[in-house]
């Protein structure tokens, strides 16, 4: 017989806690999904996480908030 598995909590990883943190200062879901996953692509995978959350996601936000200058800046 096989050892039951815990079930996965839902909503605990670190993707989740960098969308909650972000979606409560306004951003949208899916823009901060794209940025995330292209800033873990820069910084290496898991590995990147600990930049992106030092300083309560500082370099997220940056990234976030330049892409959005860059939209602005797009529009006539």
């Amino acid at each position: 017989m096989e050892p039951s598995r815990r079930p996965l909590k839902k909503g605990g990883s670190r993707m989740d806690a960098a969308l909650d943190a972000m979606t409560a200062l306004g951003f949208d879901k899916k823009v901060v999904h794209q940025t995330v996953n292209k800033l873990l692509k820069v910084y290496g995978s898991n590995e990147g996480w600990v930049f992106i959350e030092d300083g309560d996601y500082r370099l997220l936000i940056d990234q976030l908030l330049e892409a959005q200058q860059q939209d602005q800046e797009q529009i006539p």
